[in-house]
């Protein structure tokens, strides 16, 4: 598939105030289609955590040995609250029912207000390899071999649900993904002992009951195939990376049965997050250093760029992409070219995912966090 060149150029600027101290918001941009800082704020060291985001607040999980959970005001970046929380460093944090939910060792819910615990749950195995989800009052998580529903009010299983339970080595449910009445897990099965060989099963299950719907298996076997995180999903479609063989794959969301296969450059390990999706578009980065938008219908390659290393994340940002190489990159959305890297002036690594919620943007790493506000698209 060849590359296509820039359908559209940006006439606006993008606007970096930095002139702001840590955990205070620089003054507005009059520039409604630039892009701003929110805050940028001191923060312990942080793993590779999905931040959870509501409308107030963003909450992240600092690596060990910093045990807490602590929330932030989105907008200004000043601590609401801390909450101590177990051994096992959550892969991810979600917000529903007024409840910060994660798991590690433990299932746990926070109170959002508070960071009061509300219940805890002990696993059988820990969830902390696992993006997790939460919606409608239950929350989803995977452990080795099985998938669990919990109720959010207290904890109590309403499902569990086996996902080969009778294979011979390791699996590793990686993500969870909460479509309308359909749950959609990402497993990594391991063919060895040590995982040098495996397979991705994207398992399709009912949201009520648990009971698999479809089972999708990728990758012959004779490699590393894995998807690393949750999928995306599309009306129609599913997508997700196989970091293993650095491919992009979309299957029908009723059947599970491929619809198309992009494969990024050999050698290189694949997408690490998820795909964004706007429209008929979906934008995703790799291993092997690219930013790419693809068409959702037929992996078509509208633009790829090469930017300075491994990527980690992409998010949707008004009228740019943003990028994480371990520091956040500035794209032209309508063409993908480069229009500032290292937005912030970050100087230490910064590892979670590039999370958007409405206008804006939120990354935590090693010293610091940053909230964005992206403008108009």
């Amino acid at each position: 598939m060849k590359q296509l060149s820039s359908r559209a150029s940006l006439t606006t600027v993008v606007t970096l105030l930095c002139a702001c101290t840590e955990g205070t918001a620089p003054p507005p941009n009059v520039n409604d289609d630039g892009l701003r800082l929110l805050f940028r704020i001191p923060v312990m060291s942080t793993s590779f955590v999905v931040p959870a985001v509501d409308d107030t607040r963003v909450v992240i999980a600092p690596s060990a040995p910093n045990l807490w959970i602590v929330a932030y005001d989105r907008l200004n970046g000043a601590e609401l609250w801390r909450s101590p929380r177990p051994a096992g460093t959550p892969r991810s944090l979600s917000i529903d029912q007024n409840r910060v939910l994660f798991a590690g060792e433990y299932a746990v819910a926070l109170d959002v207000l508070t960071g009061a615990e509300l219940w805890r749950v002990s696993l059988p195995v820990s969830a902390s390899l696992c993006v997790t989800a939460a919606y409608d009052g239950s929350f989803y998580l995977g452990t080795d071999h099985e998938l669990f529903a919990l109720d959010a009010r207290n904890g109590a299983t309403r499902w569990r649900t086996a996902l080969g339970a009778d294979w011979e080595f390791r699996s590793i449910v990686r993500g969870v993904t909460v479509a309308g009445d359909t749950v959609f897990a990402a497993v990594e099965r391991y063919l060895t002992v040590n995982g040098e060989r495996s397979q991705a099963y994207i398992v399709a299950l009912d949201r009520s009951t648990g009971d698999v719907l479809w089972t999708h298996i990728e990758g012959d076997g004779q490699q590393m195939s894995y998807a690393i995180s949750e999928v995306a999903v599309t009306d129609a479609a599913i997508v997700f990376g196989d970091r293993g063989r650095n491919v992009v794959v979309a299957l029908d969301r009723n059947s599970g049965e491929a619809l198309w296969r992009f494969g990024g450059e050999l050698g290189f390990f694949g997408p690490f997050s998820p795909p964004s999706l706007s429209g008929d578009t979906l934008f995703i980065t790799s291993g092997d250093s690219y930013v790419r938008a693809l068409r959702v219908g037929n992996g078509e390659v509208l633009w790829q760029i090469r930017g300075g290393s491994s990527m980690d994340s992409q998010a949707l940002c008004g009228r740019f992409v943003l990028s994480s190489d371990s520091r956040v990159n500035v794209h032209e959305r309508s063409s993908g070219r480069i229009l500032q890297r290292n937005f912030g002036n970050e100087s230490a690594p910064l590892s979670s995912r590039l999370v958007r919620y409405g206008r804006d943007v939120y990354v935590f790493g090693a010293q610091s966090g940053y909230g964005f506000r992206c403008g108009v698209e």
